[in-house]
């Protein structure tokens, strides 16, 4: 009979300890879900997400900016690539009015070549012709030479020779 006060004793004292334990945990259950501690939480969470929203934008305003001076400068080599191919026009007219002897001298040939005088730049200097010998040959001069070589450069760059 013994056993079984001691078997009885053990028992509740397990019971006992299990409920301490339950108790324990049931508060600490309820901490963690109570409001102040759910308010805290989500209050870190709203400061996170709202530094993250404010990085975000500033890149994207940085970006924005960006695309701008890009696309004035853009502007900007359009407008001056437009200013270099109208001198250049103009300076073929002035050429052929300079350079041009009197009616039926030249053979046809060199009537082409007159009239396109950057075809003839093209030629020479992919045949390996210096630019101050292109221009000696031609009868232009080196500015000349260099500013029709560079617009081919260009045309080239831009996917545009023709």
């Amino acid at each position: 009979m013994g056993r079984e006060y001691l078997l009885l004793l053990l028992g509740l004292l397990l019971i006992f300890t299990a409920v301490l334990k339950l108790k324990n945990i049931t508060a600490d259950v309820f901490m963690q879900h109570s409001p102040a501690h759910t308010d805290s939480v989500l209050t870190a969470e709203a400061v996170s997400w709202k530094e993250m929203r404010e990085v975000v934008e500033a890149g994207l305003y940085e970006q924005e900016e960006i695309k701008q001076k890009l696309q004035f400068l853009l502007n900007r080599q359009e407008q001056q690539q437009e200013a270099v191919e109208k001198r250049l026009q103009e300076l073929e007219k002035l050429l052929l009015l300079t350079v041009r002897p009197a009616a039926g001298q030249l053979p046809a040939a060199e009537a082409a070549v007159q009239r396109r005088p950057q075809q003839e730049v093209y030629r020479l200097f992919e045949q390996g012709l210096s630019v101050a010998e292109v221009a000696a040959q031609l009868e232009l001069g080196r500015g000349e030479v260099e500013l029709i070589l560079g617009w081919q450069k260009a045309k080239k760059q831009n996917g545009t020779f023709s």
